[in-house]
């Protein structure tokens, strides 16, 4: 995960994840949009599953924990608040 920007309003990442990658259970302390550039991937909830590919945007309540499985090299930008924090779930 790299930080591209920051300002006094929002900050800007940009992930990459190898095909086969599975990131944990998270949340981020604000509300995240996440714009999809290549790849493919599962944006798994409790109680849904979105597809994640190129083109593609979706907004990620504050606070909502989520995990996310990769299907295909994936990459994409997530615009957070400037002092949003990611949290993840241990998962033992």
């Amino acid at each position: 995960m790299e930080q591209l920007q920051i300002n006094d309003h929002y900050k800007i990442l940009k992930i990459n994840y190898p095909a086969g990658k599975n990131i944990d259970k998270h949340f981020a302390t604000s509300d995240a949009f996440i714009m999809v550039l290549s790849g493919k991937a599962l944006l798994i909830f409790n109680e849904e599953t979105i597809e994640l590919s190129p083109t593609f945007s979706y907004s990620i309540p504050a606070k909502k924990l989520h995990l996310l499985k990769i299907i295909d090299d994936f990459s994409a930008y997530v615009v957070l608040a400037n002092d949003a924090e990611i949290k993840f779930i241990d998962p033992s």
